[in-house]
């Protein structure tokens, strides 16, 4: 209603603000893909004028802009690789991922660090997300402890990811040298016996971080699914102390599980601070 009144003007520029961010984002979204870039949209039967974003690719899909002659040899032809009959773009093929060795933490020399000049200054990162909230040292290296653990084993698929993972917290600065290698130890050593020699083992499939996305809700993301035939088993880390919410949420995501098909389903609560483990399963 804003369209047809004196604020009409302000209408018109807030609404192509919000375009120009809309595409912007859709840039940066497509233009970050390292390997393979996927994209899932909603496809729409008809669209007189394109009102999203995702409407917008889907016009020019399936409408392209006609290409010149010297267009042609800088600029791809959308409609060249547009399967109407599955709804499909592809371009290109698909690249294989060969899995990186990682290695121990090795010592390595840096460059000199400049505190301070005329042009910028060094920032401290506070690593620990409740920082202004502990009372004590004890509680605030265990809180500490739990959370660097936690960023680590988001970026472990198997065990032999371990150095790797440590390594980019000492390059961070979240770690120093001498904790990396101590960490690294504790952690290898731990992922030695079971259960979670067997979790993190080339048996089964690794989603580390990925969303469930559920109908009416907002995403939803464990921290680790191990997926094998049809059998899952959910690992969520928690830095934090022992609750009933953390109960109710790993069921959640088994049930998600149980919806797509996977018939034998386990959870698990591994409270990183204590390697404390609280298993949680479905009754049937």
């Amino acid at each position: 209603s804003l369209k047809n009144s004196i604020f009409s003007y302000d209408y018109n520029k807030e609404l192509l603000y919000s375009i120009l961010d809309n595409l912007n984002l859709l840039y940066v979204a497509a233009t970050r893909a390292i390997n393979n870039l996927f994209i899932i949209m909603p496809y729409k039967e008809e669209i007189k004028k394109p009102g999203n974003v995702a409407e917008l690719v889907q016009t020019l899909i399936e409408h392209p802009p006609l290409l010149d002659s010297i267009d042609q040899e800088k600029y791809s032809d959308f409609g060249k690789f547009w399967d109407s009959d599955h709804k499909v773009f592809e371009l290109g093929t698909m690249e294989t991922i060969r899995e990186q060795e990682f290695s121990a933490i090795k010592s390595r020399q840096n460059e000199p660090l400049l505190l301070s000049s005329s042009s910028n200054r060094m920032k401290i990162r506070l690593h620990s997300k409740d920082y202004f909230q502990l009372t004590g040292a004890r509680q605030a290296e265990r809180i500490n402890k739990g959370t660097l653990m936690h960023q680590i084993f988001e970026k472990i698929k198997t065990r032999k990811d371990v150095g790797g993972a440590v390594s980019q917290m000492v390059a961070s600065g979240a770690l120093n040298l001498e904790e990396g290698k101590d960490i690294f130890a504790k952690i290898d050593e731990l992922l030695q016996k079971e259960p979670y020699a067997n979790w993190f083992s080339d048996e089964w499939r690794v989603l580390n971080e990925r969303d469930i996305l559920r109908v009416g809700e907002s995403k939803h993301r464990p921290d680790r699914v191990l997926l094998k035939d049809n059998s899952a088993i959910v690992i969520d880390y928690k830095t934090g102390e022992k609750s009933d919410k953390d109960i109710r949420q790993m069921k959640g995501y088994l049930i998600d599980l149980r919806k797509m098909g996977y018939d034998s389903c386990e959870g698990n609560v591994w409270y990183l601070q204590r390697n404390e483990l609280v298993k949680v399963e479905l009754s049937q």
